[in-house]
């Protein structure tokens, strides 16, 4: 069983004014749940702030009560770098023009980085557990084949470092009500234009935009249900600010956990894809592929 290891547990709040809070009651919550004293570890980070990340150094807490302590005090503004920081800004012109800048990701040392290294910095047999808040419209690949190509190719070695090194990634995905369809995103807009016609462009302009946006927020969507299954993980989907259902089903599967170990007949490439089927149809969350020891 799994619960036979100890479970090694990296928690990385998102910076989101509207619902640190809640992230910080459910992060507290889901140490009190798993951390066993004197056996399981984890670290506390938080990313994508307005302010720099404080410098000392991160480290392992084997105290649920400390670790509580260390999310009440983080500064919600105060984050580390983040791979995924899309944004698509929209500014209004004369003669009812609109001019589109977007952004694809932070730079230097990221969230992911300092992560895994915390993971590799403990060598010892465990499970390895990210547990992250994530926001769909900053894992969005973007516009153009320049943005897609640089937020594909940093999902794919950030998914594969996770695979290496056995980290599965749990997420509680935040959803942003004015991508869900049904939001009217226009209310308060007024066009007010100086020339006839320009009203009705700029309009219908606007609701291409808007479907643009909402198909951006969709493929951010999936890369971060690709993050957490492709490790082995799994996510949870809230438009609320309470997570305690997410938190809860969280517990309850990393109690469940198995250990599996194989010795595959073949191995003549580094990367191999992993595949597990029950035979009463039961699913199993594992990370999709493997990587051969390296001589």
């Amino acid at each position: 069983k799994g619960t036979d290891l100890p479970l090694h547990l990296g928690i990385v709040l998102l910076c989101s004014p509207r619902t640190f809070s809640q992230q910080q009651a459910a992060a507290i919550d889901l140490v009190n749940k798993v951390i066993r004293p004197g056996i399981d570890e984890a670290f506390v980070v938080s990313a994508r702030g307005k302010k720099a990340w404080p410098g000392e150094r991160l480290e392992w807490k084997q105290d649920a009560a400390e670790l509580s302590k260390i999310i009440k005090n983080l500064d919600p503004e105060a984050g580390l770098h983040d791979s995924f920081d899309f944004d698509l800004e929209t500014t209004q012109g004369g003669f009812g023009s609109r001019s589109n800048i977007q952004t694809v990701g932070g730079g230097g040392v990221t969230v992911f980085d300092v992560a895994y290294a915390m993971m590799n910095s403990d060598p010892r047999p465990s499970r390895r557990v990210l547990f992250m808040f994530r926001e769909a419209w900053s894992h969005s690949p973007g516009f153009g084949e320049r943005a897609n190509t640089w937020v594909e190719d940093h999902m794919l070695q950030v998914i594969a470092a996770a695979q290496k090194m056995h980290i599965s990634t749990f997420v509680i995905g935040l959803e942003d009500s004015q991508y869900n369809r049904i939001t009217d995103t226009d209310l308060g807009t007024s066009y007010n234009p100086t020339h006839a016609g320009e009203g009705a462009a700029s309009r219908s302009y606007d609701s291409h935009m808007q479907q643009a946006r909402i198909r951006a927020y969709e493929a951010g969507r999936t890369n971060i249900v690709r993050l957490a299954t492709e490790t082995g993980g799994t996510i949870y989907w809230s438009a609320k600010k309470n997570y305690s259902d997410a938190i809860s089903s969280m517990a309850n599967e990393l109690a469940g956990q198995y250990i599996v170990t194989f010795l595959p007949k073949n191995a003549p490439t580094e990367i191999h894809p992993l595949k597990i089927i029950s035979k009463d149809g039961t699913h199993v969350r594992a990370q999709a592929a493997f990587f051969a020891a390296t001589q």
